[in-house]
C-alpha cells in the first residue's frame, strides 16, 4: 500500500514525490473526499481570508495618507465636453466664420454678434476672434450679470470683481471708460460684452438704458469699439433699445452685425474629423472604426425631431 502522509517517505511531502513524471498519484491522493493536506482546507481558507482583509486595510490606510491618486494628465482627450474653446486652444472649422467677423469688428465702432443658444458664439471669441484682435486692439472682455456697472468697472481697471454694497452710477462707467481708452492708447479700445442678453435678463429697465447711454457717448466719442455677442432670441430687444437711444443710427448702426450658423453636416464631419485624427494616427486599425463613428454621430445630431409639433426654432436645436 502506498505510504499517506506520516507513512513513510521521510521528510518528503506527498505532492514531491519523485516517481517519475509519468507515474500515477497515490492512492490516498484519489479517494473521494481527500486532500494533499487532510484536516486544513478550513485554516487555508482562513489565512486567504485574512490576508485579503490586510490588503484592503494597508490600502485604506496609503490612501488616507497619501491622499487620492492622481489622474494622468498626459491621456490625450478628444472631446471636451460641454465648455467653449478658450485663448489656448485651437477651434476647428470655424476659419470663414472668423474671417467675416474680423471684417465687421474693424470695418466699424460697433457690432453684434448674434447666433442661436449654443452655436459657439463664446468659442469664436475666446478661441480665434480676440486673439487676433489683441494684435490691433486693447481688448476687455466683460460679462454683464446682474451689475452691469459694477461688472464694466472693474473689467475696465482689470481687476477682480467684488459686489459693492453700493453700485457704481453711469458716472463711475464713464470715468473707467475715460482712463481705460487714455491706458490703451497709442491702441484703440476694444470692449467685448459676451452674453449679452444678460443686460435684458437681470438688469432694471433704467439701470439697461443708462449703461448703454454711457456706452453710446463713449463710442460716440471715440474712447471705445464694443462688439456685443447676444442670443438672436434677444436681438429684437437690443436694435428696440438702440432705436431709443439712437433714433438716427449714427453710433448704434444696427445694419453691422454678423449671424453666427450652427455647424451642418459638412463642417461637422470636417470638425470630427479634426478632433479623431490623434487617435487614428495611432493605430491605423481604428480609422475604419472612427470614420463610421463620426458619420454616425454627425447623422444622428442633426437628425429632425420625431415630434412635428416642434417649431422650426426648436428643429435647429433639438
Amino acid at each position: 500500500m502506498a505510504p499517506g502522509p506520516g507513512h513513510g517517505g521521510v521528510g518528503v511531502h506527498p505532492t514531491r514525490r519523485r516517481d517519475g513524471p509519468g507515474a500515477a498519484p497515490p492512492q490516498w491522493l484519489t479517494r473521494p473526499g481527500r486532500t494533499a493536506w487532510p484536516g486544513r482546507g478550513p485554516h487555508l481558507a482562513a489565512r486567504a481570508r485574512a490576508r485579503t482583509v490586510h490588503h484592503h486595510c494597508f490600502h485604506l490606510v496609503t490612501r488616507l495618507i497619501l491622499g487620492p491618486v492622481a489622474p494622468p494628465s498626459s491621456v490625450p482627450r478628444l472631446f471636451r465636453g460641454p465648455r467653449p474653446y478658450g485663448a489656448d486652444d485651437v477651434l476647428p472649422g470655424r476659419q470663414q466664420e472668423c474671417e467675416d467677423c474680423w471684417q465687421l469688428l474693424r470695418s466699424a465702432p460697433f457690432g453684434i454678434l448674434e447666433g442661436e443658444s449654443g452655436c459657439g458664439k463664446s468659442s469664436l471669441l475666446n478661441a480665434a476672434l480676440l486673439p487676433r484682435a489683441q494684435r490691433v486692439f486693447q481688448v476687455i472682455t466683460c460679462r454683464l450679470a446682474d451689475d452691469p456697472f459694477g461688472r464694466l468697472c472693474t473689467a475696465l481697471r482689470q481687476a477682480p470683481y467684488r459686489a459693492a454694497a453700493t453700485p457704481p452710477i453711469a458716472d463711475a462707467l464713464a470715468e473707467a471708460l475715460t482712463q481705460a481708452a487714455r491706458a490703451a492708447a497709442p491702441r484703440p479700445l476694444l470692449l467685448c460684452i459676451d452674453q449679452g442678453e444678460e443686460l435684458f435678463v437681470t438688469v432694471r429697465d433704467e439701470v439697461r438704458a443708462q449703461c448703454l447711454e454711457v456706452l453710446r457717448e463713449a463710442i460716440a466719442a471715440g474712447q471705445v469699439r464694443l462688439l456685443m455677442a447676444l442670443r438672436s432670441d434677444f436681438r429684437d430687444l437690443l436694435d428696440r433699445l438702440c432705436r431709443t437711444l439712437d433714433p438716427t443710427q449714427q453710433t448704434f448702426d444696427l445694419g453691422g452685425y454678423y449671424t453666427l450658423q450652427a455647424l451642418r453636416a459638412a463642417p461637422a464631419r470636417a470638425v470630427l474629423d479634426e478632433l479623431l485624427r490623434p487617435a487614428a494616427a495611432q493605430d491605423a486599425r481604428l480609422r475604419q472604426q472612427l470614420d463610421d463613428f463620426a458619420a454616425a454621430l454627425v447623422a444622428d445630431l442633426l437628425r429632425p425631431p420625431r415630434d412635428q409639433r416642434l417649431c422650426q426654432e426648436d428643429e435647429k436645436t433639438v
